[in-house]
């Protein structure tokens, strides 16, 4: 236990100014770590930040080795083809190469070399059924796969245990993540650790695409890291981000019971409309966004059961009730834009 926890006080990321109005104070409440933090939103450009927040040196507390990202890897998340040898899995396989070279243009050659057996051949008309029920449904689960860029080179900043990074290698695409430390199993999967800045990438526009799966909220010079992220992408290049969105029903809801506060390691809580701000300001416009299926609601449920003392027994199997009305909710929210997880895909704008 920490006597005494180290905070900053810090001006917005986003506006620079010290302008704020105090929305709650959290805690810690994934790992029941010591210490409060406030929770403030810029009166003059409307970025909600983590403010007073521990310092540098104090954050590794709040990063137990039992934090999630650290500990789980799902070997499933590598894999874009599905091992089922029956009719109807071998059916979803040969959709999925289609797919792959009609709309993302990955060469023959690679999709020929995918170790899937052979697929059924479908009739043109039936192909072209198959392909207007599929495309919708693969661009909502199979949204983190970029087009084809020639063997392109992408760096993951925050690539925890590396399942992105390992699903693009075996993709075609030259890999390198970026971490405060070396998680990744393959060793032959390049990983930075230590500073986003130019001591580890001295020259410009390296990259094809550069993602940040839930990462951007946990930094903490959010500005910094887009404009780093900038200067090493190439003109034609990809910012794929994936961040909580506090602008939603969900939010709205539960409150500060919201399980995507995550104080004190979320430090910034973006908005579409924030993050677009953040993004222009880099030098970066937002070509596409969308809002995800995925949610927070049964977290949120469970801090709020929590903190009134209630209990809830429920049934989190994959086929259960609750589970099924969870999955169509969310669907539902993100059709109406109004889910707590985004997803933009941005360009360079200068």
């Amino acid at each position: 236990m920490h006597s005494q926890i180290m905070l900053e006080h810090v001006d917005c990321a986003l506006c620079g100014e010290d302008n704020t109005d105090l929305l709650f104070v959290g805690r810690d409440r994934l790992h029941n770590k010591e210490g409060e933090f406030g929770v403030v939103k810029c009166k003059d450009c409307g970025l909600i930040y983590t403010n007073p927040r521990p310092t540098r040196e104090q954050m590794a507390y709040y990063y137990p080795q039992d934090y999630s990202p650290y500990q789980s890897f799902h070997e499933g998340y590598t894999e874009i083809f599905n091992n089922i040898k029956s009719f109807s899995g071998r059916i979803k396989n040969e959709i999925k190469k289609i797919l792959l070279k009609e709309y993302y243009h990955y060469p023959q050659q690679w999709l020929d070399c995918q170790n899937i057996g052979k697929n059924p051949k479908l009739p043109h008309w039936l192909k072209n059924i198959f392909l207007h029920l599929a495309v919708n449904y693969f661009k909502t689960h199979y949204y983190k796969i970029p087009p084809w860029k020639g063997e392109g080179k992408c760096l993951d900043f925050g690539c925890g245990k590396g399942e992105y990074l390992i699903t693009l290698k075996k993709m075609g695409w030259n890999v390198t993540g970026f971490d405060i430390s070396d998680y990744v199993r393959e060793s032959d999967v390049s990983v930075i650790t230590g500073k986003f800045d130019k001591s580890n990438f001295p020259k410009d526009e390296i990259f094809d695409l550069i993602t940040m799966w839930h990462s951007l909220e946990h930094t903490r010079h959010p500005l910094l890291v887009l404009k780093e992220a900038h200067r090493l992408l190439r003109k034609e290049g990809w910012l794929y981000i994936e961040v909580p969105d506090n602008q939603n029903l969900i939010n709205r809801f539960f409150r500060e019971d919201w399980f995507a506060w995550d104080v004190p390691r979320h430090l910034y809580h973006f908005s579409l409309a924030t993050l677009k701000k953040m993004l222009r300001k880099a030098g970066f416009r937002i070509t596409f966004s969308k809002y995800l299926p995925l949610n927070y609601i049964m977290g949120s449920l469970v801090y709020f059961l929590k903190r009134h003392k209630l209990f809830l027994k429920c049934d989190l199997n994959k086929n259960s009730p609750l589970k099924m009305f969870l999955y169509y909710l969310g669907h539902f929210l993100a059709t109406i834009h109004n889910s707590d997880i985004i997803f933009v895909c941005a360009q360079k704008e200068k």
